[in-house]
């Protein structure tokens, strides 16, 4: 809570015994973020509004701490999803290197330390590892729940050329939007010498369906400007829809460009697999040339 520690807040009781509930403490919000994440439903959205109104502060605030979770910055993600907290992706990958490098300055103060306990809360504090940034920005999903649970995702990226699980090299994605039925996510390749290709796929166990993508798309290249222009002019910029049916779409970005994909999905219609879009007898999504010209890397 740090500066808001002393700020009235809802409290809710974590534990139950003979003796009735106990254990009052401000409500943690990993539980009811990753039922509205499962659900998509109106009453889990409507819950997290006014479980924000109880909270007594800014939702929008991010702190640069690392629970035992690896998580708990899901108020300041789901501020950013409603539009209100648009620095909230900057903010949360500085909290991130953060964590990184105060655990890694930990282990070099204290390396070689006998420790007398073989306590699993000290490799929690010093683990250098964190993946909650990654998961709400690039993967659009909730940090997995703490006492079990499948990891949650709207989209997961395969590397086209390579026909392995992630991003291509120089290649940066950022969910902005998560509705019922459709994600808004933004790609950039940043090389500036080659394209890259991304595969798209919706859900993290390919249990979503696409069913059409509209995306952005320059086609006049007189953004470039004359030979002799000193500068560039702003794109002109389209949008374009393209019906799907499948649970991966391909997109081949050329260098130095972005592009924001809205995937229209039908939701669990799939049957959930950890089959990748590259296993024999899988059939793969339309690949789309979509990219806009990067302005700024």
């Amino acid at each position: 809570m740090g500066e808001d520690v002393n700020a009235p807040t809802w409290h809710v009781p974590l534990r139950h015994a003979d003796r009735g509930w106990f254990d009052y403490n401000p409500m943690l919000m990993a539980v009811p973020t990753a039922l509205w994440h499962h659900s998509a439903s109106v009453e889990d959205r409507d819950r997290l509004v006014r479980l924000r109104a109880l909270s007594g502060h800014d939702w929008r605030t991010v702190r640069s701490f690392r629970s035992k979770e690896e998580a708990g910055h899901e108020e300041p993600w789901l501020a950013f999803l409603s539009g209100d907290n648009p620095d909230y992706p900057e903010k949360i990958l500085a909290a991130a290197q953060a964590q990184v490098r105060h655990r890694l300055a930990r282990m070099e103060l204290y390396r070689g330390q006998r420790v007398p306990e073989a306590d699993i809360h000290l490799w929690q504090q010093s683990n250098p590892v964190v993946t909650e940034a990654l998961v709400q920005l690039t993967w659009g999903g909730p940090q997995v729940v703490y006492n079990g649970g499948l990891q949650q995702a709207r989209i997961r990226y395969y590397d086209a050329t390579a026909r392995r699980p992630g991003l291509p090299p120089s290649v940066a994605a950022l969910v902005t939007g998560i509705e019922p039925q459709a994600t808004v996510v933004d790609l950039v390749n940043l090389d500036p010498l080659k394209g890259r290709s991304v595969i798209l796929q919706a859900g993290a166990y390919a249990e979503h369906r696409i069913q059409a993508v509209e995306y952005t798309l320059c086609e006049d290249p007189s953004w470039v400007g004359d030979l002799y222009d000193y500068g560039h002019r702003p794109p002109e910029v389209t949008s374009v829809s393209m019906d799907m049916e499948g649970p991966w779409v391909q997109v081949d970005l050329p260098r130095s460009s972005t592009i924001r994909l809205t995937l229209r999905i039908s939701r669990r219609t799939q049957r959930p697999s950890y089959r990748t879009p590259f296993d024999p007898q899988t059939v793969q999504g339309t690949a789309c040339d979509v990219g806009l010209p990067v302005d700024e890397p």
